[in-house]
């Protein structure tokens, strides 16, 4: 805010060296000029910040559940509620790109000018970590003489000199946000590439909860599923399942004996890429209804 102030008092002082001069001077475009600056400058530490929260969901395993464009740019909603808002921004062409690098697990803050990126440092000249305990937020402002500086600091053009800021519009933050079956790939402006996991969900139920058979008497139980890559199945002794894609095959023992159980539970743990079901049918065998194993798990690769 101070930053602000000190530019707009500048500009307020160059309105007045022009005013002495006409006894009428239009200066709403140096206000209009200004405000652009403004904007820009809360739009890039906006930018920044929800970089910060990027790394940080990377970095603890968050998952995205949904991808919502929003016209000016896109909300990326995690399984665990949370969310962050990336913009297409408005930093214009002469502002500087701050972005991130990885190197050996850790995400640094980097900035590119005139097509050339560099990590942004510290007092001691080390590179900038996004987060953890020496992370730090870099922030964006324009200095009294109208110079672009990142934490205080002009900004060099490359070229022995400084970045001069302006209010013209432009896009110098999100390259490309992409979506395939399993991640999220989000390609920053400096061309770093970063990737959250998608949450899979999955769904595993069975269109009953109770079956009876008579001894050696088999039956389909219908199956509903997605988003399941294995399954384990256990059942009573005796008793026999085959799992399929659409149902599941029970047969009740041949015949009543001593290492074959009357009734019991047969039940699926249906594994996904990020949760787990489980479903379960009771069964039984009747004497009185007309027509063995051990009780294994069975695994089943999808």
């Amino acid at each position: 805010m101070m930053k602000k102030l000190t530019i707009i008092i500048t500009c307020i002082v160059l309105a007045g060296g022009l005013c002495s001069c006409a006894d009428k001077y239009d200066d709403s475009a140096l206000w209009d000029e200004i405000e652009k600056i403004n904007s820009r400058i809360d739009a890039i530490n906006d930018d920044i910040s929800a970089l910060q929260l990027l790394v940080g969901a990377v970095q603890t395993g968050k998952q995205v559940v949904e991808v919502v464009d929003t016209g000016e740019g896109y909300k990326i909603i995690f399984s665990d509620g949370s969310s962050i808002v990336l913009t297409h921004g408005q930093s214009g062409a002469d502002a500087p790109i701050v972005g991130v690098k990885e190197e050996g697990g850790v995400y640094y803050w980097t900035i590119t000018t005139d097509g050339k990126t560099d990590f942004i440092t510290d007092s001691n000249g080390d590179p900038l970590p996004v987060t953890g305990a020496d992370g730090a937020t870099p922030v964006i402002a324009v200095d009294a003489e109208n110079y672009w500086t990142i934490d205080g600091k002009r900004i060099p053009d490359g070229n022995d000199g400084w970045v001069k800021a302006s209010g013209e519009d432009g896009d110098s933050f999100l390259q490309d946000i992409e979506e395939t079956p399993t991640e999220v790939i989000i390609t920053l402006a400096d061309g770093e590439v970063i990737k959250l996991q998608k949450f899979i969900g999955v769904t595993f139920a069975f269109d009953r909860t109770m079956l009876v058979l008579g001894y050696g008497q088999s039956a389909n139980v219908a199956v509903t599923q997605s988003g399941v890559q294995y399954t384990s199945i256990s059942k009573p002794d005796g008793w026999r399942v085959k799992l399929y894609d659409d149902y599941m095959l029970v047969t009740a023992p041949a015949r009543p004996n001593a290492y074959a159980e009357q009734s019991g539970t047969v039940s699926v743990v249906a594994v996904g890429a990020t949760t787990t079901v489980v479903a379960s049918v009771e069964v039984s065998a009747d004497s009185n209804l007309s027509g063995g194993g051990a009780g294994e798990s069975e695994w089943h690769q999808w």
